[in-house]
């Protein structure tokens, strides 16, 4: 999860869409997910978005940032 913090967009993209892939749902994911969606690149989130997508893991906070990121 420190990929996310990396300064090469491709690395933190790499790790938010391995994040979905991996399957653990679990508050820091969801957490390092959610920060995610506020990345400067709309590739990191992008993969973000897809990864709580794929952990199914829906309550109001996901909800909202979902929506602040379309914004």
């Amino acid at each position: 999860m420190a990929a996310l913090k990396d300064k090469d967009r491709e690395v933190r993209q790499g790790a938010a869409e391995s994040l979905g892939k991996l399957g653990q749902v679990t508050p820091e994911v969801i957490k390092v997910l959610i920060a995610a969606l506020k990345d400067k690149s709309d590739w990191v989130k992008k993969g973000a978005a897809e990864s709580l997508g794929k952990l199914g893991h829906v309550n109001p906070e996901v909800i909202e940032a979902l929506i602040a990121a379309l914004k």
